[in-house]
């Protein structure tokens, strides 16, 4: 019996944000001022280093 084990690192920062404020891929939401907890982890495969949102929250 084997097991995959995979192990992915992943990067936790809060951001605060002092306006209101909207993203491109959310069209129409405004989302208020505050602290967001973001969650990014690294895409593999790729030739160069680059990241994905795994979460975000107030």
């Amino acid at each position: 019996m084997s097991m995959d084990i995979s192990s992915t690192r992943t990067t936790n920062a809060i951001v605060h944000f002092s306006a209101p404020f909207a993203l491109p891929d959310l069209a129409g939401e405004m989302h208020p001022v505050g602290d967001y907890k973001i969650a990014q982890e690294p895409i593999e495969g790729l030739s160069w280093l680059a990241y994905r949102r795994r979460q975000s929250h107030a």
